[in-house]
């Protein structure tokens, strides 16, 4: 008892009434106020379930035509040096990646839209933190792009079904800015301006 009493006196063991709120969750309880000032309680208005891997992406056949002929020259160079062993590693490594990527059953996430904002998983983006969305075709179907003000996760890139594009659009488009076309990142900008200097010609 008089440990006890010592240690609460000069500071050395938190109160129960002076335990700090994490600052994150304290961001997310003055967030969560403001929505419910400007739209009320919150309401999910749409949710789905997808995979949380974007399988079989597909590049461009001029991206394509780039990373060979670049994994080309590499591979010669340290084949006239006579270092066999990187190619053999590098080799393994891209075997690897391909066995990995294709056969990784990915867990399911949720998604949800309310009316604070896009909810990925457990993390919530509300509306303030969302730039832009638009969608993005794959060799398997479209996928939705949505753009944050995040510095660390920039873009979510979900999964839906077919049949759930119209529900999504409709309740985005009032929220966040829809462009009709994919903008080029900076990577994209970067590879186009190496395979312009290779002087590819896209078919």
């Amino acid at each position: 008892m008089f440990k006890d009493f010592i240690l609460k006196t000069f500071g050395l063991v938190a109160q129960p009434s002076q335990t700090p709120v994490p600052q994150n969750e304290k961001n997310n309880q003055d967030k969560e106020e403001q929505m419910f000032k400007k739209y009320g309680p919150k309401e999910i208005l749409f949710e789905w379930t997808s995979q949380g891997k974007i399988q079989n992406i597909k590049l461009s056949p001029r991206y394509t035509r780039l990373f060979m002929i670049i994994g080309f020259v590499i591979c010669l160079i340290f084949a006239l040096m006579q270092d066999f062993f990187i190619i053999i590693v590098i080799g393994t490594i891209v075997f690897f990646y391909y066995v990995l990527h294709n056969k990784y059953e990915a867990p399911l996430v949720s998604y949800k839209i309310s009316n604070y904002g896009f909810i990925y998983g457990t993390r919530t983006y509300y509306w303030d933190e969302l730039k832009n969305f638009f969608f993005s075709s794959r060799s398997f179907g479209e996928v939705l792009v949505i753009d944050t003000t995040d510095s660390i996760i920039p873009r979510i890139i979900a999964l839906f079904s077919p049949e759930d594009r119209e529900n999504i659009f409709n309740i985005l488009k009032d929220h966040i800015l829809y462009l009709d076309k994919e903008p080029k990142g900076t990577v994209e900008k970067g590879l186009d301006s190496l395979a312009d200097k290779f002087m590819f010609e896209d078919k």
